[in-house]
Formats: C-alpha cells, sequence, structure tokens
C-alpha cells in the first residue's frame, strides 16, 4: 500500500507541478507580465506548494493523509463553475479511493461511506445555493448520482454486501502459545474440515493431528470442535 500512495503521491505532484507551470505562461503572456507579477500570482504560487506537498506525502507517513485530504478540499471547487462538472465527482472518487488504500473503511464502514456520501450531496448543495441556481437545476445532478450509485449497488449487490458488512476481530493462536502445527489444524477445524482430510492435506497420521488438537484444545481453554466452530463464529481466526 505504502509503494502505491508514493506512486500517487508523485503523480499528482507532477500533474499540480504541471498545471503550476502553465499559470506561470499565463501570466508572463499578458502584457506586462514579469517575474515579479508570477511571484504575486496566488494560483500559481498555490499550485507549486501544492505540488510539493505531494512529494512529501510520498516519503513522511503522516503526509499520507494529505492526498485524499486536498481531493476532498478540491471537490466543491468545480461545482462553483458549473452543477454539471464532472471535475468535482472526480475529486471526490479520488478522494474515496485514496481513503480506501489507507485503510480508512476498515472499521464503521457503512456510516463512513454514508458520511463522505453526505459530503458530496453537501457539497452540491452549498455551491447551488451560493451561486443561486434555481431547484431544477440543484436536484438535476443529484438526482444522477443517486441513479448511478443505485445503479452501482444493483450491479455489485453482492460484492458490496460482502465488503460493508464489519469484519470480526481478529483471534490469534500464535499469541496464546500454539505452534504453527497446532495454528494450522485449529484453523482446518474452524473451517469445517474432517480429522481425516486434515491429515492427508497434511501428509501426516490421524492421531498426530488429534493430539495436536488436543493440546491445542488445553492451550486455549477450549474442550472440543464444537467449541473451535464458535469461536469461528465470533473471531476471524489467524495465525
Amino acid at each position: 500500500m505504502r509503494q502505491q500512495l508514493r506512486a500517487t503521491g508523485f503523480f499528482w505532484a507532477i500533474v499540480f507541478l504541471l498545471a503550476g507551470c502553465f499559470n506561470v505562461y499565463r501570466v508572463l503572456s499578458k502584457e506586462g507580465g514579469t517575474l515579479l507579477s508570477v511571484l504575486l500570482d496566488f494560483q500559481a504560487i498555490t499550485l507549486f506548494i501544492m505540488s510539493a506537498l505531494f512529494v512529501a506525502s510520498a516519503y513522511v507517513p503522516f503526509l499520507v493523509w494529505y492526498q485524499p485530504i486536498i481531493m476532498f478540499a478540491l471537490t466543491p471547487l468545480p461545482f462553483m463553475t458549473t452543477h454539471e462538472s464532472f471535475y468535482g465527482l472526480g475529486f471526490f472518487s479520488m478522494g474515496v479511493i485514496l481513503l480506501f488504500r489507507l485503510g480508512f473503511y476498515e472499521r464503521h464502514r457503512v456510516p463512513k461511506f454514508l458520511a463522505s456520501l453526505g459530503y458530496l450531496y453537501g457539497c452540491e448543495l452549498f455551491t447551488a445555493l451560493r451561486t443561486g441556481r434555481g431547484l431544477f437545476y440543484t436536484l438535476t445532478p443529484l438526482f444522477f448520482i443517486s441513479a448511478f450509485l443505485l445503479f452501482l449497488y444493483l450491479a455489485f449487490q453482492e460484492k458490496l454486501a460482502v465488503y460493508l458488512k464489519e469484519p470480526k476481530p481478529r483471534y490469534s493462536l500464535s499469541e496464546r502459545g500454539l505452534s504453527a502445527a497446532e495454528c494450522v489444524y485449529v484453523k482446518a477445524v474452524a473451517e469445517g474440515r474432517m480429522l481425516k482430510q486434515i491429515a492427508f492435506e497434511c501428509g501426516v497420521s490421524e492421531s498426530t493431528v488429534r493430539n495436536s488438537l488436543s493440546r491445542a484444545y488445553r492451550k486455549l481453554g477450549l474442550e472440543d470442535k464444537s467449541a473451535i466452530a464458535a469461536l469461528a463464529g465470533k473471531y476471524e481466526i489467524v495465525d
């Protein structure tokens, strides 16, 4: 993940650097354009600063959150030009993707996704009120955004249902003193495999699996495989 976010940091650094250079050219190409006018141009300076921050986000761990923050900050700006702008939706989508890569949605997924969508809707409503648009022009993009989201839900309903389901807490076997072999056997039992199948897959005898499981049960304070099944229902069992 860190390598991918470093790549996105460099990518946006280049994009904003090019945008800044374009603004420098724009200022200099005007009549009377000088180096001083470039230094006083707020837009060009801002773009160069943002480019530098994106480079920093590729190396400084806590600055990596700058990437999605700036995308969300840019979301409402295109809407102020036109309510039909895809640029704002694009910035919002990239912000969500970056938050996903940072693991922001790993916990409390549904409320966090709803909050993100609420921000998008809020940006649209805010810019509509600020620019004095009529009700029809305000509701039109919100209607099509809602229709698009509903389409995504219908097309990927099963996958979204699995992803949005809150993950189980992790239950580490190795932290409770189980050996590597015991971890393998307990996880296999938790997945519903029979002793004969476990022995065949691991290339050992059934008695070896049975004795290892007995030791594992004692270490875990459990009685039998039914207790393992109950444990697997409450936790994500890991090594």
